[in-house]
């Protein structure tokens, strides 16, 4: 899977005791893209990023325990075995050139502020 082999080269490229906030940023967001279709996955992942530590780094704990909830949140994830086996090929839908047929995340969540 693509969220899977993201989040070990994600893991693979940590090194030290902090990472900057932004590369952490720009990887949620990745891993946000590829999950699209997984609402639980980008559940976790926008808690990750409102809950995002530090102005300029990231402590790699922090972010490794956080990419542990994203592999945890995938493998939660039901796989649909209650659909009858038929022989039925599925049909996809005619879609125009100007329309897309990608599914849209819903909007990033707003950041919590520490008070």
């Amino acid at each position: 899977m693509v969220v899977e082999s993201l989040i070990a080269e994600m893991r693979n490229s940590v090194s030290g005791e902090l990472t900057s906030r932004s590369q952490v940023v720009d990887h949620l967001l990745d891993l946000r893209l590829a999950a699209r279709s997984d609402a639980t996955v980008v559940a976790v992942v926008d808690a990750l990023l409102a809950d995002l530590p530090g102005r300029t780094t990231v402590p790699n704990m922090w972010w490794l325990g956080g990419l542990a909830d994203i592999e945890r949140a995938l493998r939660l994830v039901p796989v649909n075995t209650a659909a009858p086996a038929t022989n039925v090929a599925p049909v996809s839908p005619v879609v125009s050139s100007d329309q897309r047929a990608v599914a849209t995340p819903p909007p990033l969540p707003k950041r919590r502020r520490p008070q």
